[in-house]
């Protein structure tokens, strides 16, 4: 699974076991469950191992901390490449 956004999520059942590609970037696998607040940082690769069934409430966030919604992901990423080119 790979993270192009800040993505924030809240775990309201289930289990899984988050285990990053860079352990040095991101440290060690991490299980989650129900009552559990998560912020994958944009960039996060990784594993997912579903122990149960997995429901969660999550946000997405843009570089300046703003909550978008997963279709405006696309337009960040285009204008970032536009703000780049100037």
């Amino acid at each position: 699974w790979h993270f192009d956004m800040l993505e924030k999520a809240y775990v309201l059942e289930g289990s899984a076991t988050l285990t990053p590609d860079d352990a040095a970037l991101h440290g060690a696998p991490v299980t989650i469950t129900p009552k559990d607040m998560v912020t994958f940082p944009k960039g996060w690769r990784g594993r997912w191992d579903v122990h149960s069934f997995l429901r969660k409430r999550y946000a997405f966030f843009d570089s300046n901390g703003i909550q978008v919604d997963e279709d405006e992901e696309d337009s960040e990423d285009e204008d970032e490449a536009a703000r780049a080119k100037k």
